[in-house]
């Protein structure tokens, strides 16, 4: 099994599948910029390569990353060079954005593991709980959470987003939150660009097989589970 997934039960009586642990883009960043000043790097030097890091890291596709990749090796140290292709370049599909926005995530950036108190459950936790009061107040704070996400919905029903064609989201308005309705609207813009082109010879016809999903691999199914352009 390669090192970068591990083996999760998606559901009871499954049988358990494939999926990557994903890791936080900010604390990679940290621990080599960390380094960078235990090895004595001036202050002027660190900040050139933070903001390449954050290139490396941030890139919306591999050729991007390779090339900020470059970038940032050119300008360290042999030693250095060697510590970040032998260390991070191997864990680059845990963290870097060229890999992890076509990841299950809901947008998320950072680790998929819970480190230290989560920011949600914390708010009904303390030091002098039990461990079965603890539960208890996890249990009940979970639970709250459709509730909130009802409300949610039923607040994004009193009015629409500015520019939603009424006619293209006239059955999902009401299911869905304006953060995945404005997501969604500019896939249904690129759609209608898309038509056209096909229509003009531009682009070659294309037929959705449902059961097969994107053929693209576009970022809006894989990560968030809505529908994109194809």
């Amino acid at each position: 099994m390669a090192s970068n997934t591990i083996v999760v039960d998606v559901a009871a009586g499954t049988k358990g599948e494939r999926t990557r642990l994903q890791l936080c883009e900010w604390h990679a960043i940290e621990a080599i910029r960390k380094r960078l000043i235990n090895k004595g790097y001036s202050k002027e030097t660190r900040e050139v390569l933070v903001d390449l890091l954050n290139q490396w890291v941030k890139a919306p596709d591999l050729e991007a990353l390779e090339n900020a990749r470059k970038k940032v090796l050119s300008r360290l140290r042999s030693d250095d060079r060697t510590y970040l292709r032998t260390f991070y370049t191997p864990k680059e599909p845990q963290f870097c954005r060229a890999y992890t926005h076509v990841l299950p995530n809901l947008g998320v950036n950072s680790t998929q593991r819970n480190e230290s108190y989560h920011v949600v459950v914390k708010q009904n936790l303390n030091k002098n709980l039990s461990v079965s009061a603890a539960c208890e107040a996890i249990v009940a704070r979970t639970k709250l959470l459709a509730e909130e996400y009802n409300e949610r919905i039923n607040d994004n029903r009193k009015n629409n987003p500015t520019l939603m064609d009424l006619k293209a989201f006239a059955k999902a308005r009401s299911k869905l939150t304006h953060y995945a309705i404005d997501k969604t609207m500019a896939e249904w813009r690129a759609t209608k660009d898309f038509a056209d082109a096909i229509d003009s010879g531009d682009e070659d016809p294309f037929e959705f097989e449902e059961a097969i999903g994107c053929p693209c691999e576009c970022e809006l199914p894989l990560r968030f589970g809505l529908p994109c352009k194809h």
